[in-house]
């Protein structure tokens, strides 16, 4: 992802000390710029360009502040609160460690380490972190919902089948309450013909003992 903040320079009257310039036709337009007829840099103030053909459709702003100007440049559309922030930093930054030695490698670094920072780093601007936490919530209550309605399915697939369930079960209860009434009714016949089959069999035995007696001359038994 390119940064939002393409240029970066500082400078007093003499012109540039220390420039990052990733968009060189930017670049330019900003050197002319510097020229002390067109920025004072005997008083302290800041100023901000809006995006025009002339600056091929990106924003600049500076800071002046003891006889230093402090000057970037930015893709139209990126905040301007954002790009003082980033002016800022240099500045304090140039305060307390580089004004004596500013043309330095390692402030050139710094400069280029802030502007990446600036440009793509949430946490560079209030207002732009919030954004990103909301959005980072919004993402995490979309999650969750497809979530919900992804376990409302399975829910209502567990439904259905303890449904299923539930029909089965009360048809094999019924089939087993019938199997069981049969088995009773079964059972109760057959222990009626076994009743029956004795009382017939004691019948006979008694029939046969009488007879014999009878035809033996023994008086009956009893």
């Amino acid at each position: 992802m390119p940064d939002d903040i393409v240029c970066a320079a500082v400078a007093d009257s003499s012109g540039v000390l220390v420039s990052v310039v990733e968009y060189p036709v930017v670049g330019e337009v900003i050197v002319q710029l510097l020229n002390k007829e067109n920025i004072d840099f005997l008083v302290d103030h800041k100023r901000s360009f809006s995006a025009h053909a002339k600056t091929h459709g990106h924003t600049i702003q500076y800071i002046v502040d003891d006889e230093i100007c402090f000057i970037c440049s930015a893709r139209e559309g990126f905040p301007q609160r954002i790009c003082f922030g980033f002016l800022e930093c240099i500045k304090n930054e140039f305060a307390n460690n580089y004004a004596a030695k500013p043309t330095s490698s390692a402030f050139e670094k710094f400069i280029r380490e802030q502007m990446d920072f600036f440009s793509n780093n949430p946490d560079a601007d209030k207002i732009r972190g919030l954004q990103s936490k909301v959005d980072q919530v919004t993402d995490i209550m979309h999650d969750n919902v497809a979530k919900l309605l992804a376990r409302g399915e399975r829910i209502e697939a567990i439904e259905g089948k303890a449904e299923d369930l539930g029909q089965k079960t009360n048809a094999f209860k019924k089939k087993t309450d019938e199997v069981w009434c049969a088995m009773c009714i079964n059972n109760i016949k057959t222990t009626i013909c076994l009743i029956v089959t004795i009382i017939a069999v004691l019948i006979g035995i008694a029939a046969v003992i009488f007879v014999i007696t009878q035809f033996m001359g023994y008086p009956p038994l009893g």
